[in-house]
């Protein structure tokens, strides 16, 4: 035979596959599970199992056959059914987050390599998708994640909110409102600041140049009530407007820069102080202060107060030395004070020492030195002796007074204490005969404000010393006693010079002794005495020497109440015997004990606690509570109460 002829009917007769080119190695991935077969075969032997939705390299070797890896295993897969990897479709980069931990895929393929876990509210930029899939960069790494799991963050539900709020600390703003965003600034400690919007948590404000948002759960809000204020610096800058509205505004502006309080937002806008003047509260810069009660400063050193809570900021007043001072409001750091008409910051330091301030009922005094001062508004001013005061308070070596209306403060050793404002079960008593109602009471010291006529009906409210406390036709005043006591009232104090008293608690025998004292303050006559229940173990009765405080004619316990309650520290008492209702008829029997049965008062018998209470003027008698060592006078049983 012809050998070309033959050569061309061999190559005829070649399988067309070794004519074929196979194709270059290729990604690719299955929709149902294959396996990894040790030869490029069909065979029913396996080196493993491949899950569909696995993206392999692939490198065929034949038409029906290709080698690769997977798991560190190289084998053969039957790729006549292979899919080709997902096409991507580029996007304009935008912001998203993931609101749930997911993991970031190295290809867009249900099980691809994981290259990271992405923490749930991480900012991502999508870049490109898929079919099922986005494309995102986060953290330095781009990679793939299921595009349900993945949330636009110009999506996020924004809610309106023109809260204020504030921070005691610094507190990061994030770029978005989310736990792992960016941290863009810190918010000035104090500072005030209006939330545009809230949304997952967060508010929205703006600071300068920045949106930025904040931790709801990481500021104060500023409540409307008493419990915080706003103090605003007010530049001549600022614009000042006659009411709460754009067309309104004043023809004048500061002649320089204050700092005033501000009343809350109304439509946008904040009026300065008392006066009927209002800026934008977007114009100014404010500061969150918490009102005080009851604690004033003595002022140790010259001190400036400054336009804004921190150190080196411009001074807009100052405090001198000696200079005695109600503080309205404070941060933690610093008070806010007002002097000569201008608010301004001091720093808590050693410049200033707060005397918290025990609140009293109301009581009478008297001045004793004629070079007494009394400092009021931040001045100081002489006064002369036998000058009435109604004393208000305790601080330190001071007392708070009214003194025409005005708060002030006097020394303690420049005053005597005539007696305490006390209540009574209040009960309406007949005049028997003319009675002069006095604005004061003290004979000497008092002037007549009115007077009952015989037959006269008031109300009997209270007692100071030996005068009862009346309203009557619309006043209210002082009047001597006779004729009107009642069982209410009786055994309360005859005449102003009735004698002192002192209180002696042994707690190892739980008896409680009432002595006379002589005009050297020594212990004199026994006058009663009484077995007491004291504190437990838990809770015991202090040990010291302790002033008569506040006094209630019916304490509210939480299950309770107790007639005749003198409270001797904080929240520790000397009265009656636990009642059901207020009336002592309503005696809760069980609880009639002695020995360590309270929280640390003095349970007592009725009669008792009853004379304590009428006889031991509060701020003026001691209670002196002992463990054992305390020798009990010799007529102790004739006086003890029951």
């Amino acid at each position: 035979m012809n050998r070309k002829l033959l050569i061309l009917l061999c190559i005829m007769l070649l399988p067309l596959w070794a004519l074929a080119e196979l194709p270059e190695p290729f990604t690719g991935y299955f929709e149902k599970v294959m396996f990894l077969r040790p030869a490029p075969a069909a065979s029913s032997d396996s080196l493993a199992t491949i899950p569909e939705g696995t993206p392999l390299l692939l490198e065929p070797v034949n038409e029906r056959f290709a080698r690769a890896t997977y798991q560190g295993k190289t084998g053969y897969v039957y790729y006549a059914e292979v899919k080709p990897m997902p096409q991507e479709r580029k996007v304009e980069p935008y912001p998203a987050y993931l609101p749930q931990n997911k993991y970031l895929f190295a290809l867009p393929m249900d099980n691809a390599e994981v290259l990271m876990t992405v923490q749930a509210e991480t900012p991502v930029t999508v870049t490109a998708r898929t079919d099922r899939f986005l494309r995102i960069e986060t953290g330095g790494k781009a990679g793939y994640v299921y595009d349900r799991d993945v949330q636009d963050i110009g999506d996020m539900a924004m809610d309106a909110a023109k809260a204020e709020f504030y921070a005691d600390r610094a507190v990061t703003a994030r770029q978005y409102p989310l736990r792992h965003a960016a941290k863009v600034l810190s918010i000035e400690p104090n500072r005030v600041y209006i939330a545009e919007a809230v949304c997952n948590g967060y508010y929205r404000i703006t600071v300068g140049d920045d949106v930025v948002y904040v931790p709801v759960g990481e500021v104060e809000s500023i409540r409307r009530g008493k419990d915080s204020a706003r103090a605003a610096i007010i530049t001549p800058e600022t614009e000042l407007f006659t009411a709460p509205a754009l067309s309104a505004a004043a023809d004048r502006r500061l002649p320089e820069t204050q700092l005033f309080l501000l009343g809350p937002i109304t439509n946008g806008f904040q009026r300065l102080g008392s006066a009927d003047v209002y800026v934008r509260a977007n114009d100014v810069t404010s500061y969150a202060v918490g009102a005080i009660e009851d604690q004033f400063l003595q002022i140790t050193e010259e001190a400036p107060l400054l336009l804004h809570p921190e150190d080196g900021a411009e001074e807009t007043a100052s405090v001198t030395a000696g200079q005695l001072m109600d503080v309205a409001y404070a941060t933690e750091q610093w008070y806010l004070l007002e002097v000569g008409g201008r608010w301004g910051f001091l720093k808590k330091d050693t410049s200033a020492v707060p005397l918290a301030i025990d609140l009293q009922m109301t009581t009478t005094a008297a001045v004793l030195s004629e070079d007494a001062s009394v400092f009021t508004g931040g001045s100081e001013k002489a006064c002369r002796a036998g000058l009435r005061l109604h004393v208000t308070a305790s601080a330190g070596d001071y007392y708070r007074i009214d003194l025409d209306g005005r708060a002030g403060y006097v020394l303690k050793e420049a005053v005597q204490l005539l007696g305490t404002d006390t209540e009574l079960a209040a009960y309406t008593a007949t005049a028997p005969a003319d009675i002069a109602m006095m604005d004061f009471p003290d004979a000497a010291l008092s002037s007549v404000i009115g007077t009952i006529p015989a037959g006269g009906q008031m109300r009997v409210t209270g007692f100071n010393r030996c005068y009862l406390i009346v309203k009557w036709n619309g006043m209210t005043g002082y009047v001597r006693q006779e004729g009107l006591l009642t069982a209410e009232t009786r055994g309360m104090p005859e005449t102003e010079d009735a004698p002192a008293y002192e209180l002696v608690l042994d707690k190892s025998t739980g008896m409680t002794y009432a002595f006379r004292l002589t005009e050297t303050g020594e212990y004199g006559e026994l006058v009663i005495c009484a077995q007491v229940g004291t504190g437990k173990r838990t809770t015991p009765t202090p040990s010291g020497t302790f002033l008569l405080g506040r006094k209630e004619r019916w304490h509210a316990f939480t299950l309770s109440y107790t007639p005749h309650t003198t409270e001797y520290v904080k929240a520790r008492y000397i009265h009656g015997w636990p009642c059901e209702k207020k009336s002592v008829g309503t005696v809760m029997t069980g609880l009639i004990q002695t020995g360590m049965v309270t929280g640390g008062c003095l349970r007592s018998p009725f009669e008792f606690a009853r004379w304590v209470y009428l006889n031991c003027p509060s701020y003026q008698t001691k209670l002196v509570i002992v463990s054992g060592g305390f020798e009990a006078p010799a007529n102790a049983q004739s006086v003890r109460v029951r």
